[in-house]
């Protein structure tokens, strides 16, 4: 482990109560571990590509992915989204169940500065409409499966940078 990503300490007493600890095997003894990294929602990902590029980070319903790969996927959706010029803070909506790409969207969108924008799936389109109005959205993306609900209200949508 990266000793400047954590550091472990044998600690006893009042201590164990603070930090993450476990119980060491060993004796007992209460071990505590603390990480010296900032809690930046993209650092997660970067910090488990460097440690753990081959493990397995996700199993969804018909592909599963490393950390390297989720990263490159991570990567490709980034880079998607600069190719469309919007800008940093702009929304990206996003109308998918709890899929991996859901996961590559919030990471993705977050990456570039701008802000992930998750629609409920069980909502109405005349919902849909009014929220992609009411917060601005530039981009939509929507599951294959999903599209049905967005489709009578795309012709409503504004034609000024809305890209689907």
């Amino acid at each position: 482990m990266n000793s400047q990503l954590s550091e472990t300490k044998n600690i006893s007493g009042d201590a164990c109560a603070t930090g993450i600890t476990f119980l060491s095997p060993n004796e007992g003894k209460c071990v505590t571990t603390v990480m010296h990294v900032p809690l930046i929602l993209t650092n997660f990902l970067d910090r488990a590509v460097n440690l753990y590029g081959d493990k397995l980070a996700i199993i969804g319903d018909k592909n599963s992915y490393t950390y390297a790969e989720l990263g490159e996927r991570v990567n490709q959706l980034s880079n998607g989204l600069k190719a469309l010029n919007i800008e940093k803070g702009d929304k990206v909506a996003y109308l998918a169940p709890n899929t991996v790409e859901m996961l590559e969207g919030f990471y993705g969108t977050f990456q570039v500065g701008k802000v992930m924008t998750p629609l409920n799936t069980r909502l109405k389109s005349e919902d849909y409409l009014y929220i992609l109005n009411h917060i601005e959205s530039k981009v939509l993306f929507v599951d294959a499966e999903l599209y049905p609900l967005v489709e009578p209200i795309l012709k409503d949508l504004p034609n000024d940078g809305l890209s689907i």
